[in-house]
């Protein structure tokens, strides 16, 4: 089965491209050469915003589709989810909806910071600066040993912001941002209530953050 790669910043931007037209949810992409109509594909989304890699089936459904952009009529291709991988689908846009229903995800939903992360794997611990930090999760450098889709600890620290907070997470991805190597841990929450409390957090810390840097422009 073919694999299609698709990344986009935010969950805002997939659901642009969105088609509520199929059963289960389509998207409407680009247009590839190699595949055919009704072939079925394995579909990798990565989602930067939430740090997490979304893998299930889709058929493309129709190619040569047309799609409208604002003023614009753009030419691709339509893929329809499959049933098959419902739970799959089902969490990804639960992922999204969570983030957009408890704010509103937007390309500045990151907080720049002074921060470091301690993380735990394996009984062993890493102090690594964390480059991005984010309401669903952080981007942190690499740490030896460790690889996608494992499971650790991670205790943020950051004294200008009075944060010390420890949060299980997941590697969904490994790579280069910005430049920076290093691995995107997704926070997993046991609760709503834990969503909501490290939602919360990051937005006391962006805007201790926000006034900083308000403050040095000012000077």
């Amino acid at each position: 089965m073919r694999t299609l790669y698709y990344t986009f910043e935010t969950g805002q931007e997939l659901l642009k491209w969105s088609l509520g037209h199929f059963r289960s949810g389509g998207l409407f992409v680009p247009s590839n050469r190699f595949v055919r109509e009704k072939e079925r594909v394995m579909l990798e989304i990565r989602i930067k915003s939430l740090m997490d890699v979304y893998c299930f089936q889709a058929g493309v459904a129709k190619k040569g589709a047309s799609f409208a952009d604002g003023g614009r009529r753009l030419s691709g291709m339509e893929l329809e989810f499959l049933t098959v991988d419902q739970v799959l689908i089902d969490q990804m846009m639960g992922d999204i909806e969570t983030t957009l229903g408890s704010f509103a995800e937007r390309e500045d939903d990151r907080a720049d910071v002074n921060m470091s992360a301690v993380v735990e794997f394996d009984g062993l611990l890493s102090d690594v600066p964390v480059l991005d930090f984010g309401p669903g999760g952080v981007f942190v450098a690499d740490v030896s040993g460790v690889l996608e889709d494992d499971t650790v600890k991670v205790r943020l620290v950051s004294q200008d912001h009075d944060l010390d907070q420890t949060a299980v997470a997941q590697v969904a991805w490994a790579g280069e941002k910005e430049g920076a190597f290093g691995l995107g841990l997704r926070f997993v929450f046991g609760s709503r209530g834990d969503a909501r409390s490290w939602q919360s957090t990051f937005r006391r810390v962006r805007r201790k953050a926000q006034r900083a840097e308000r403050a040095l422009v000012a000077v």
